[in-house]
């Protein structure tokens, strides 16, 4: 396998992973709406309330807004995140912003401050022709609509994934026993992620495939390895999701009876699944793994040519969330 094949098959993944950096690095602004005004004040002027604290009586909710992580967020310090929600409520024509959840950043929150508050109104503004008993059920619904929308995408925090399928060794190797050419054998993974409410996350993957060679035996490849992933639901019904992952890990492979040797594998996999409930998921996903090794003393290559296995696998399997 020389270094301009391991160059395409890795140029795929980097650009999805690039696009992504470059598209998410603030923090998305997400607003239900109950009213507007024109502008009366400027963002720096917008009072803030902090949880606990008394905003003035007879203050005016015209909506609720919330600052959320995309995954990749950088620009997500207490006070960025309160400078987006800042210009927001001015922009609708609020004068106070009162905070009314704030997640600071951890392992399983991600790395950024995320905000939930309602837009005021504390000063006068001509209220005579507004109807106060549909505009509370209006904010309550928004409310709620709000929370879902925010929590939507994603779905569960946490996913268990089982799943096997064809994996075909698409290098030639040669070894110290013999010439492993192009092959399919079976493969076997498991993985588990960790979704923020961005659909960014974070997670690890076993994989393990066995190929058989006659009387050369049996090779077998594992990899163990961290990822960097996005999932989302879509459709109208919430019941379909798709993924992407990008991982980097330990590689072991292993010739009956011949050799064994550790080293260096890059894996990335895009899947589809269905979802038979909120709980469970029936996906397949297409993924390739490739590996590096130290070439074993008496083993010639090619000019350009690593010692290594690239493989692709089909995998079909179910997936858990909780």
């Amino acid at each position: 396998m020389n270094k301009r094949h391991l160059e395409k098959v890795l140029a795929f993944p980097a650009v999805l992973l690039l696009f992504a950096l470059a598209s998410c690095t603030q923090p998305a602004v997400v607003t239900d709406i109950l009213m507007s005004y024109p502008p009366t004040v400027e963002p720096d002027a917008v009072v803030v309330y902090e949880e606990g604290q008394q905003v003035p009586k007879g203050a005016m909710s015209i909506g609720r807004v919330a600052v959320v992580d995309r995954g990749t967020s950088i620009h997500c310090k207490y006070d960025q995140v309160l400078a987006l929600a800042r210009k927001k409520t001015a922009e609708l024509g609020g004068d106070a912003l009162r905070i009314e959840e704030h997640t600071t950043p951890s392992l399983w929150h991600g790395t950024c401050h995320q905000i939930i508050g309602s837009m005021l109104i504390t000063g006068k503004v001509d209220i005579d022709s507004l109807d106060f008993s549909t505009m509370a059920r209006n904010e309550l619904q928004q409310s709620e609509l709000m929370m879902r929308r925010v929590n939507k995408a994603s779905g569960p925090a946490n996913a268990l994934t089982v799943e096997a399928g064809p994996g075909f060794i698409v290098s030639t190797v040669e070894t110290l026993v013999g010439r492993y050419n192009s092959r399919v054998g079976t493969d076997f993974m498991v993985s588990y992620q960790h979704i923020w409410k961005s659909c960014f996350g974070v997670g690890f993957t076993y994989a393990h495939n066995a190929t058989g060679y006659n009387s050369l035996g049996t090779l077998k490849i594992d990899y163990v390895g961290a990822d960097w992933v996005y999932s989302q639901l879509f459709g109208k019904k919430k019941n379909w999701r798709y993924d992407w992952s990008l991982g980097i890990g330990y590689a072991h492979y292993s010739i009956e009876g011949w050799e064994k040797q550790g080293g260096v594998g890059v894996r990335w996999g895009a899947g589809l699944q269905y979802m038979l409930s909120k709980r469970i998921g029936l996906g397949l996903e297409f993924n390739s793994i490739t590996t590096n090794f130290k070439k074993p003393d008496g083993v010639e290559l090619e000019k350009n040519q690593n010692y290594g296995y690239q493989r692709i696998n089909l995998l079909g399997g179910l997936h858990f969330y909780f």
